[in-house]
């Protein structure tokens, strides 16, 4: 059955990119390479960079967002005769002429001591599980916490589809140093947000230096004010001279560091699906993450885990056995390409687009 699909993009306009839109990314590179698909993005203003054989539809509207989503981009599906509407994040328009699919990524404020969400981020995702004709979620653990915000808010929700999202291998150009020959390095990459609970990686890397001296911790990501009370909790850690925070790096230094790293940190409150841990496994860099969320289901044994990532001394403990033992990396790290097989972009888009046609199906019979 061939299959109209229409995604909106509007998060594509983004100057800093992260994961979702890496996602994004991703699923219209591999939707395009697909038969019986024909894929339009939907957005207001055209987005550059495409994908060959993805069709740019923008709806020109002065309005906000979310108003352009309810009045201008219903318009446009019907105009453009688009069988089911993708959206990426949680929001889709109410209106929608045609079946609606939503994506939730997380839901962060289930976790453990997470920050509380705003009225309008948790009311996205309620109406998403109300209100969709397919809810994607991007993992397992992800599935899990959207049946039970449902159920602690008393309803069914929408059917709930899992397609994880596929990974391509970093375009790191010649071979891959050892990791038994890299020196203590630590690599962190995130966005300054709460539920990433950066302020603990920086504790724990601190506590980590207290025993492992010559260790060296490279947090890419935070800016502005995050990266200067980031630095504050570096000094009051006392880690002055060993934490070096380069603010949004471009894909090929964050590669060129992941080759270099001995470990990617990443121990987060909440986490959806989470790309770094991949990148650090495609590139011999052994991740030491917590155990929330999608993180165990993702990684597999490929990675160590602290237990608890509200304590930085559970994170420190781990990563002065991992950058101890160049061993106990290998080990782990051999698990690494039976993780990264299940990653292939193809298939992801594969399920992704069967999951588009479930959605629609009701009107074709």
């Amino acid at each position: 059955m061939s299959v109209n699909l229409g995604i909106e993009t509007e998060i594509l306009a983004r100057p800093r990119p992260t994961g979702v839109e890496r996602a994004l990314r991703l699923w219209l590179e591999g939707l395009a390479a697909l038969p019986g698909v024909e894929v339009t993005a939907f957005s207001r203003k055209p987005v550059p960079g495409l994908p060959e054989g993805i069709r740019s539809r923008p709806a020109p509207s002065r309005l906000p967002l979310f108003l352009w989503r309810e009045w201008a981009l219903p318009r446009a599906l019907s105009e453009e005769e688009i069988d089911v509407f993708l959206s990426p994040v949680t929001a889709f328009p109410l209106r929608s002429p045609v079946p609606a699919v939503a994506t939730i990524h997380e839901i962060p404020w289930l976790e453990q001591a997470a920050p509380r969400p705003s009225r309008r981020e948790r009311a996205r995702v309620l109406l998403a599980l109300k209100r969709a004709d397919l809810v994607l979620a991007v993992s397992e653990a992800t599935a899990a916490r959207c049946r039970a915000l449902a159920g602690k808010a008393g309803f069914e929700p929408r059917p709930i589809r899992v397609v994880p999202h596929g990974s391509r291998p970093p375009g790191f150009p010649g071979p891959v140093p050892p990791t038994a020959s890299r020196k203590p390095l630590v690599l962190g990459i995130s966005a300054a947000r709460p539920r990433k609970n950066l302020p603990a990686w920086i504790q724990a890397f601190a506590l980590a230096a207290g025993e492992i001296p010559e260790a060296r911790f490279i947090l890419v990501g935070p800016e502005g004010k995050e990266r200067e009370r980031l630095e504050r909790i570096a000094r009051e850690s006392g880690a002055t001279g060993k934490v070096f925070l380069p603010g949004y790096l471009p894909d090929s230094d964050v590669w060129d560091l992941l080759s270099r790293a001995a470990v990617l940190l990443h121990a987060p409150l909440s986490e959806g699906f989470g790309f770094p841990p991949l990148e650090a496994l495609s590139l011999g860099c052994l991740p030491v993450l917590s155990r929330r969320g999608a993180l165990p289901e993702i990684c597999g044994e490929a990675a160590l885990y602290a237990e608890e990532p509200l304590t930085a001394g559970s994170i420190a403990r781990v990563l002065v056995r991992a950058l101890r033992d160049p061993g106990l990396r290998e080990k782990h790290l051999s698990q690494a390409p039976q993780v990264l097989s299940r990653r292939d972009p193809a298939r992801a888009a594969r399920s992704l687009l069967q999951a588009c046609r479930d959605a629609a199906a009701p009107l074709s019979k």
